[in-house]
């Protein structure tokens, strides 16, 4: 923390129109990670919509859900992991075991990635 508690005192206190676009650009980097993803590139086809063409946060409500059941079938379908893998096995450090049997891999550096998520959110 710095700056009276602040975590970011620069992020957190910025305009609301500069805001909005540090949450478009953190968007658009977002959606550029998961651009080769097969699940979801399969999931924007299906709902008929381009990854490329969601530009904005309000664009967002065109982004189909995925559920959790949608994340159990993808994995009995493809497994072990589904087609949820973004980057090579190699990349990824931890593994989560679910007792159900289902597995998910997190990514090095969740705090890049929940930066991403934290202010597009």
């Amino acid at each position: 923390m710095n700056r009276a508690g602040f975590y970011n005192f620069d992020l957190e206190t910025v305009d609301r129109p500069r805001l909005r676009e540090l949450q478009d650009e953190r968007l658009h980097a977002l959606l550029r990670e998961i651009g080769d993803n097969q699940f979801y590139q399969e999931k924007f086809h299906i709902a008929g919509i381009p990854i490329e063409e969601i530009g904005t946060l309000e664009e967002l409500k065109k982004i189909p859900f995925t559920t959790k059941s949608d994340l159990i079938a993808e994995q009995q379908t493809h497994p072990p992991y589904g087609r949820l893998l973004t980057y090579p096995i190699t990349r990824y450090r931890y593994l989560h075991y679910i007792p159900t049997h289902k597995i998910a891999r997190y990514k090095r550096g969740l705090g890049r990635m929940a930066a991403l998520l934290g202010i597009c959110l």
